[in-house]
């Protein structure tokens, strides 16, 4: 992939309650995962596969200090480049409930006009998958989307409850999404996979 051609937005903000005490003093993203690996991995890997040499990732005040420890300087991820850059940001809750979340968006909405890049790729944390992120990037430019959303067909009693569920037209467009807690009774539906491409100039 041509360098500068994509960025990649890594956002770890969302707190999932039934993981307490784990993630008191952690995001989701850097719960241990076989031994030495990180949840985080799974995205930083896919990130360095599609050789994309831009990246931001946000996380909650207070967070922070395992990420640190686990990402380092990016080596291992070939972050530490002379051409890639990485940002680490964190969402002060004092700033979050002063402005509504206006200003998530700002830090977003700056890092994506200072990247340069023409695609930008956004991953969350929750689900693990390997992607080949090149192949989705050329699935986004032939269909010619505003968005690319990934989603994964499962079976409805292994969504949880606040899963976002994606229901699809003849185009395999968006046409309705709904939290898994209000879906009806099929047994198999379309797992949002919190993974979404746009063009960004």
């Amino acid at each position: 992939m041509k360098t500068n051609k994509m960025c990649a937005l890594v956002g770890n903000l969302h707190r999932y309650k039934e993981l307490m005490p784990l993630i008191k003093n952690r995001p989701l993203a850097t719960l241990p995962f076989d031994g030495k690996y990180r949840l985080i991995g799974f995205n930083l890997s896919n990130i360095a596969n599609a050789n994309i040499k831009s990246l931001f990732m946000v996380f909650n005040e207070g967070e922070t200090q395992s990420v640190f420890d686990h990402v380092g300087g990016g080596k291992e991820w070939n972050l530490d480049g002379i051409q890639n850059r990485f940002f680490i940001h964190t969402y002060q809750n004092f700033v979050r409930q002063d402005d509504n979340n206006s200003s998530y968006y700002d830090v977003l909405i700056d890092y994506l006009r200072k990247s340069k890049s023409e695609y930008a790729v956004y991953m969350g944390s929750k689900i693990l998958c390997n992607i080949d992120l090149k192949t989705l990037l050329h699935i986004h430019q032939a269909r010619n989307c505003d968005m690319t959303v990934v989603y994964k067909k499962i079976d409805l009693e292994k969504t949880n409850s606040d899963d976002i569920l994606l229901t699809l037209d003849d185009e395999h467009t968006i046409s309705e999404k709904t939290f898994a807690k209000d879906a009806t009774t099929q047994s198999e539906v379309n797992l949002c996979a919190d993974i979404f491409i746009i063009k960004t100039h």
